[in-house]
């Protein structure tokens, strides 16, 4: 299973500092001798206020029909009403294409659209779900 995350916006986004995303905590522990820095916070950023997050959009690469399509478009869905982020939603779509019978290379990219006239003031948040199936 294959996925990164990849964002793209008009602004820095409050959250975590650079270099410290939820990968950090799998960093080679330092040698006993280096003097150890205070942890750093690994949690997801919250979503800022003035954000408003639609559903994931799941678009496959790879030619498969409907029957492949619906499922993990649902699982991505279902990940996102549960409160999932990205990287959650990369999850729950691997899982759905591994129930499937194949294995996939997913790619996220969260856009931004602002002034949009049903939320005014507000930045509307989707994230765009790459999805490439191999047959298993």
């Amino acid at each position: 299973m294959k996925y990164r995350h990849f964002v793209s916006v008009p602004g820095p986004l409050p959250g975590p500092p650079p270099g410290a995303g939820s990968l950090s905590r799998y960093r080679a522990a330092p040698a006993a001798s280096t003097p150890v820095a205070a942890p750093v916070n690994t949690a997801a950023p919250t979503i800022p206020r003035g954000v408003h997050r639609t559903p994931p959009v799941v678009q496959l690469l790879s030619h498969a029909g409907p029957a492949y399509s619906r499922p993990l478009a649902n699982a991505a869905l279902q990940a996102h009403l549960a409160g999932g982020d990205a990287r959650a939603v990369c999850d729950a779509v691997s899982a759905a294409a591994r129930r499937l019978g194949f294995t996939c290379a997913v790619r996220t990219h969260d856009v931004y659209a602002a002034g949009m006239p049903s939320f005014p003031g507000v930045r509307v948040l989707t994230t765009l779900v790459m999805v490439d199936l191999v047959p298993a």
